[in-house]
Parts: C-alpha cells; sequence; structure tokens
C-alpha cells in the first residue's frame, strides 16, 4: 500500500512540476518534500542536504537540523553524524560571525584611531606651520628694526657730521671777519698816522739846509718817523 501511495505521489509530482518554470533543482527539492511528508527517512536526509547546502532552495540549517531530525526518529543511521555535522557547522559559523564583528568592531576602532592620529597630525603640523609663519614674522620685524636703527644711526652720524662741518665753517667765517676787521683797523690806524704826520711835518722850504753829519738823521727819519727831530710834535710817537 505504501509503495502504491509513494508512485502516485511521484507521478502526481512529476506532472505537477514539469509546468514548473526555472531550476530543475527546485524540483528536486519539491519531489523530496513530497516523499518526506509520505515519510520517507531518505528523503528526509536528501532534503535536509539540500536545505543544508542551499541547493534548490535558500540555505537554511535549522530547517537541515529539523529534518535530520525526523529522519532519526524515523531511525535513519545517518541522522546523527548529518546533526552533528550541521551542529558544527552552525558553530564555525558562528564563531566566523564573532570573529567578523571583532574584527568589525577592531577595523572600526583602528579607523578611528587612525582619523584620531592624523587629526592629531594635521593639528601638530598647523601649529609647526604657525610657529614657523611667527618665527619668520619675527625674523622680519627684528631686520626691520635692526634696518631702520642703521638708518638712524647712519643719518644721526651724518647730521653730526654736517653740524661740525658748519660749526667748523662759522668758526673759520668769524675767524676770517676778526681777521679781516683786525686787519682793517690796523690799516686805519696806519692812514690816520700817515695823515698826522704829514700834516704835521714842517714845509721842505723852512727846513735848515741839511747837514753832511745830518746825512743819517734824514735816512732815520724817513724809515721811522718816531726817530726824528719832529717825533716830540707827533701824537703816534710816544
Amino acid at each position: 500500500m505504501k509503495k502504491l501511495i509513494f508512485i502516485l505521489s511521484f507521478a502526481l509530482l512529476v506532472s505537477g512540476v514539469s509546468h514548473a518554470a526555472g531550476d530543475p533543482m527546485q524540483s528536486l527539492f519539491s519531489f523530496q518534500q513530497a516523499m518526506a511528508n509520505n515519510g520517507s527517512t531518505t528523503a528526509m536526509m536528501k532534503l535536509g542536504e539540500m536545505y543544508e547546502q542551499g541547493v534548490g532552495t535558500k540555505q537554511d540549517l535549522d530547517k537541515a537540523i529539523e529534518m535530520y531530525r525526523k529522519a532519526k526518529a524515523g531511525g535513519h543511521a545517518g541522522a546523527d553524524a548529518a546533526i552533528a555535522r550541521v551542529l558544527r557547522t552552525k558553530q564555525s559559523l558562528a564563531d566566523a560571525a564573532r570573529r567578523e564583528k571583532v574584527q568589525s568592531v577592531e577595523s572600526k576602532r583602528q579607523e578611528q584611531e587612525r582619523q584620531r592620529a592624523e587629526a592629531e597630525r594635521q593639528a601638530q603640523a598647523a601649529h609647526q606651520a604657525e610657529l614657523e609663519r611667527q618665527a619668520r614674522e619675527k625674523a622680519r620685524q627684528d631686520a626691520l628694526a635692526r634696518k631702520r636703527a642703521e638708518q638712524a644711526r647712519h643719518d644721526a652720524e651724518a647730521r653730526a657730521k654736517a653740524e661740525q662741518a658748519a660749526r667748523a665753517r662759522a668758526a673759520a667765517a668769524a675767524e676770517a671777519a676778526r681777521r679781516a676787521q683786525q686787519q682793517a683797523l690796523q690799516e686805519k690806524t696806519r692812514a690816520e698816522a700817515r695823515k698826522q704826520q704829514q700834516a704835521k711835518a714842517p714845509p721842505a722850504s723852512d727846513a735848515p739846509a741839511p747837514k753832511e753829519s745830518g746825512n743819517n738823521s734824514a735816512e732815520t727819519f724817513k724809515s721811522d718817523p718816531c726817530k726824528g727831530p719832529a717825533a716830540r710834535v707827533m701824537s703816534i710817537c710816544k
């Protein structure tokens, strides 16, 4: 009776899935599912493998374990090994998921650390650049101050030299003026002396004839009036 039910189910399945478009693995999955529903432990095992491997359907390890346990309940000898295998797979996947999560967290932490380090590096670079700019500006200001101080010193020296030269010229001019005044005074004094001498000298016709012995006196008078006979009446002779 069971054999007849199996044959009828298979015939109905084949006729139903022959019109289904798509993957033959999906048809096989539907066939195994129908057989498993009729109590076939072999179909249950095959159906569990298809769930386990994702053949003809979406991979579902929990469904695979469920089918293997049904096969075990029906007395299939390979069900325990299949269940253990799927449990190991699930554990491996869980471990891989945990590792992936840990790696993701670690990668995120490392990325955050990298970003933080990069931000610090950029901040330090910006700070260093600012220090260098300030140093350059200070050096420029110092150089400008030195240049201004040097120019001021040069200008002060030039003014001092100009003032010294002006004082020297003024002193020379004053000295020249003093000498010119003194010379003019001397000339005036000599001119007045000559006028007085000429005014007070006796006429040449009234003068006694010079004696032969008086030649020296006449010569002396010509050279120095104050040593002649008329010296007592001349105001310039003391």
